[in-house]
């Protein structure tokens, strides 16, 4: 786990420290420097994931985090031509990476060193357990993407969520990994179940119906209804948008093992005020003190 960041030189930051704790809110007026914190995370794990740190740098174009180019990231007012990221880890170990700024147009900041990286990918920024949601999410389509890379391979649900329905289509039979976050109204502790009982939390009675359809997957939506069992389906542009924007959330959240890391922007994006009710926020602040 990360117990402190260190930003120097970096876009809103000329040198600042942010201690994290298990469950960590970032809150502020806008244009503040909430993003870059993520952003600053992110860029180094997608550095490593593809390969481009320790020898390279990184790169500031990039899919997962688009900064833009060297000069968009250097703070304003800096008095030196260099950018520095720390991490401080719950081992006690600290990393620090130092960026040259070497041309204000290029898209890269090579790395002009390195302190004690050299057991990074122990830490859960740099494998496997962790799940990034950025401030935009998928929204309703016909079809969905596959990943046998992202998914399979390595359990991710997407940067936008975008595998989110090709992950419960192979996961979603599988137990959660914490028994704790367990809805008392589900079927049982399988994946799927549970995403459905806690999406009943923000659309009541829904039941999420995945299925694979030539090279892509298929959400719909039925409803138990009292009269008649079980409604027919609904696309995802026939139910509330809510819906969609939240379904990678709990997705992320209860497919999760204790020591992953989620990162989630906006969470509250689209729901609906029984979404962030008091009992929901018990339930996600309970996941962090088990993690």
């Amino acid at each position: 786990m990360i117990k402190k960041l260190h930003l120097k030189n970096f876009k809103a930051f000329a040198d600042e420290n942010f201690d994290f704790k298990p469950l960590t809110l970032i809150s502020g007026l806008n244009s503040t420097g909430k993003s870059s914190i993520i952003q600053s995370l992110v860029l180094l794990r997608y550095a490593y994931i593809t390969d481009y740190l320790p020898n390279n740098g990184i790169k500031l174009d990039n899919k997962i985090a688009y900064i833009g180019t060297a000069e968009d990231a250097l703070y304003e007012n800096a008095e030196e031509e260099l950018i520095s990221f720390g991490i401080a880890w719950e081992n006690d170990q600290q990393t620090i990476w130092n960026f040259d700024y070497d041309s204000p147009s290029s898209n890269v900041l090579p790395i002009a060193l390195i302190i004690n990286d050299a057991q990074v990918n122990q830490f859960n920024l740099f494998n496997d357990d962790f799940h990034y949601l950025g401030a935009e999410r998928i929204t309703p389509e016909e079809s969905y993407p596959l990943s046998e890379n992202d998914v399979v391979k390595h359990r991710q649900i997407g940067k936008k969520g975008e595998y989110t329905a090709h992950f419960l289509y192979e996961f979603g039979n599988q137990d959660i990994p914490i028994s704790e976050l367990s809805h008392p109204r589900s079927k049982s502790q399988s994946l799927k179940d549970q995403v459905d009982a806690w999406m009943g939390e923000i659309s009541p009675n829904i039941n999420i119906n995945i299925r694979q359809v030539a090279n892509a997957m298929t959400i719909k939506y039925s409803f138990g209804v009292s009269k008649v069992g079980v409604s027919k389906e609904y696309s995802p542009f026939n139910v509330g948008f809510g819906v969609t924007y939240s379904l990678p959330i709990l997705t992320a959240i209860l497919s999760s093992k204790p020591g992953t890391m989620i990162i989630i922007e906006n969470p509250e994006s689209h729901l609906h005020p029984q979404g962030q009710s008091p009992e929901m926020l018990n339930s996600v602040i309970k996941l962090y003190i088990l993690k």
